[in-house]
């Protein structure tokens, strides 16, 4: 980790500048949409999440602190996949394929976010960068802004725990623990099945 931050300011290739603007765009389009989903529990923190994410990327851009931020970006990706594979197979009723792809997707959620993120990355933001050249008083925003992403992992974590105790409960995984009351009501998205979990990045 000590390598995102000697030798700084890093030259930055083409590879990275394509990766921040498709990671940018990415969350703008998810903060937009937004309002024209399922209004859930989480929606603020959803909102916040992606205002915290954009802010993080672009100021890591601007202070070239690129490196850290690709890291931060990679491992919050990570699970992203498995989730949106949990949630095809959930719509294909595929019960067999839905609970092994979600117990995947717990453990690289786990490992990436609650064991990786804190250990590696925040260890080396508070404790190491600082040591290794000279810091801007940017640099105290941007640990706020990673501590903020990762007490959301942990407000995210619980709901995915939760969904996890009920499918030990009934045998499968069916549906999002942060659904709002109405959707616990019986509420069902436009093909008549209950809404699936939505991102929980």
């Amino acid at each position: 980790m000590d390598n995102c931050w000697i030798g700084f300011p890093h030259e930055l290739s083409s590879d990275i500048w394509w990766f921040y603007m498709l990671e940018s765009s990415f969350y703008w389009s998810l903060m937009i949409s937004q309002f024209a989903d399922y209004k859930r529990k989480d929606f603020w923190q959803m909102f916040l999440h992606h205002l915290v994410t954009l802010f993080l990327l672009a100021f890591s851009w601007t202070c070239n602190f690129t490196r850290i931020g690709v890291i931060v970006a990679v491992l919050h990706d990570a699970a992203d996949p498995l989730l949106e594979f949990v949630k095809l197979s959930m719509y294909a009723e595929a019960d067999a394929i839905s609970n092994t792809s979600f117990l995947i997707f717990m453990l690289v959620w786990i490992v990436t976010r609650l064991i990786i993120y804190p250990t590696f990355v925040l260890h080396s933001t508070f404790f190491r960068g600082h040591k290794l050249l000279s810091m801007v008083p940017i640099y105290y925003v941007f640990n706020t802004l990673l501590m903020i992403i990762f007490l959301l992992n942990i407000f995210w974590t619980y709901f995915i725990m939760k969904m996890a105790v009920k499918a030990l409960g009934k045998g499968e995984v069916k549906k999002d623990a942060r659904s709002s009351s109405d959707e616990d009501d019986g509420a069902t998205d436009s093909s008549g099945e209950v809404a699936a979990p939505q991102e929980m990045k």
